[in-house]
């Protein structure tokens, strides 16, 4: 188990990004949280080699100039960030979404509003990555 779970949140609404930080932080009070807004902004942060690996990417689907699809996608494509944990929280409760992450490895699909019992598994998950 890691002492400080990295926990990378990439969701662009600010009301949902303080609802998760807020609720992760309530149940691992030693974790630390980075927000980026989106694909694009968490694909510039994987590129920069001093950055730190996440233990997991709690990522959303919904969003602007790269959403959380084509992130995965470009994921994918890097044999190493291909292996980091990816757990989708999106407001998107479409079988065909749940399918297409499922089929790009996602480790898991929850669907919005978060809990505190997802919170919880998002918690040991990071913890256990």
């Amino acid at each position: 188990m890691k002492d400080t779970p990295l926990i990378l949140l990439v969701e662009d609404d600010d009301i949902d990004a303080f609802i998760v930080h807020t609720m992760l932080l309530k149940f691992c009070g030693n974790c630390n949280i980075i927000r980026l807004k989106n694909g694009a902004e968490a694909t510039d942060y994987f590129k920069n080699n001093t950055n730190q690996r996440p233990s997991i990417v709690l990522l959303d689907l919904i969003m602007p100039r790269m959403d959380g699809k084509e992130f995965l996608s470009e994921m994918q494509k890097d044999g190493e960030l291909s292996k980091l944990p990816i757990v989708i929280l999106s407001s998107s409760s479409s079988f065909c979404d749940m399918q297409e992450c499922e089929d790009k490895g996602v480790l898991k699909y929850f669907v919005k509003p978060l809990t505190p019992d997802i919170s919880k598994e998002i918690i040991h998950l990071a913890s256990v990555a």
